[in-house]
């Protein structure tokens, strides 16, 4: 009841020309095998890319986690020691210099006293000098006077 009344619904009658037409005519045929062929070549594809997530999701993400953790340990370890050696590094620079520092300074200090020892020295003889010479100049300028 339904096929008789789509075909009473369409604007034209069905004619066996048309119904002739119909099934001479290759279009729909060739459309249809065209449509099942794309639709299994996609599910072949889906089904190759399904196969393929599954063997990474199984195989190759978990060689490739395993892989990464024991590099990024080495890497770690490296890091450390790395840090560790500088460390060792500054502190033996640091120990340097303050024993240079130490030994400037007592140079330093000892220098200093020489200097005052010896400034001290040269004061005394200036003494010495400055009486003699107030001495010369007094007994000159009594001659001179007198």
């Amino acid at each position: 009841m339904e096929l008789t009344t789509v075909l009473t619904a369409s604007s034209t009658p069905p004619t066996i020309e048309n119904k002739v037409s119909r099934l001479i005519d290759r279009r729909p045929v060739v459309q249809g095998e065209i449509c099942y062929f794309m639709n299994l070549r996609e599910s072949r594809f889906l089904d190759n890319l399904n196969k393929m997530v599954v063997e990474t999701n199984e195989q190759s993400l978990p060689k490739c986690s395993e892989h990464m953790h024991k590099h990024l340990c080495e890497a770690l370890t490296r890091l450390e020691d790395g840090n560790y050696t500088s460390q060792r590094i500054h502190t033996q620079l640091q120990v340097t210099i303050d024993r240079q520092k130490e030994e400037v300074d007592e140079e330093h200090t000892k220098d200093i006293g020489r200097l005052s020892i010896m400034y001290c020295d040269m004061k005394k003889d200036l003494a010495k000098f400055s009486h003699f010479r107030s001495s010369v100049c007094l007994s000159v300028c009594l001659k001179l006077s007198c």
